[in-house]
């Protein structure tokens, strides 16, 4: 089967980090992700089956039928910036407001930052309904492609925002920080987006 990875069109999207990783993205230590994402569940039934050749931004993988294809959009493309999403607060006086009826001129705290003060700050609020113009950070996509996991490289789990340490490589850091996100993935060797980027100043 043989598949085709296309972008989508540039816009602004949002992108989940675990508190850890979007520390480690503020610290300039952070400059990839790998995301299993809904585009690559049909392969991932059987990931083995899979070979790929990346044609610039288009990868082309075969399988027992080569005749075979589908297409496989992943959620961001190069080039596009994105907005990362944490969860945040903003002052009291809006607890009543929706997100998105929250003026613009409202200050805004990260609660990843680790403190929160019930006096001024408001109650807490989900990342998924952080809109763009609250965000701090802005990843710019800068690569684009799938890999299978087991196939990172030492210095690519670096780049993930893992170290290594006396007893383990970075790469097994790595492998098992995404086995707790993703129970069986790593041991299936599945196939993830990769994604490198630079953060806008």
């Amino acid at each position: 089967m043989a598949i085709y990875l296309k972008t989508g069109r540039c816009e602004v999207k949002g992108m989940f980090f675990k508190p850890e990783m979007n520390l480690a993205i503020r610290e300039d230590r952070k400059h990839a992700t790998r995301r299993i994402e809904e585009c690559l569940a049909e392969i991932n039934k059987e990931p083995d089956k899979w070979r790929i050749l990346m044609v610039g931004d288009v990868a082309h993988c075969w399988g027992m039928i080569p005749s075979d294809f589908t297409v496989v959009k992943p959620r961001y493309r190069v080039g596009g910036i994105v907005y990362v999403k944490e969860a945040w607060a903003t002052e009291n006086q809006y607890n009543h407001l929706k997100p998105r009826e929250i003026p613009r001129t409202a200050q805004i705290f990260y609660l990843s930052d680790g403190y929160y003060d019930p006096f001024i700050m408001g109650k807490r609020r989900s990342p998924l309904f952080m809109p763009e113009w609250s965000a701090r950070i802005f990843p710019k996509i800068l690569e684009v492609k799938p890999q299978r996991l087991q196939s990172m490289t030492e210095q690519e789990a670096k780049a993930e925002g893992f170290k290594a340490d006396v007893f383990t490589s970075a790469k097994k850091n790595f492998a098992a920080y995404f086995e707790v996100l993703h129970p069986g993935s790593w041991e299936r060797n599945e196939w993830v987006i990769v994604y490198k980027f630079e953060v806008i100043k």
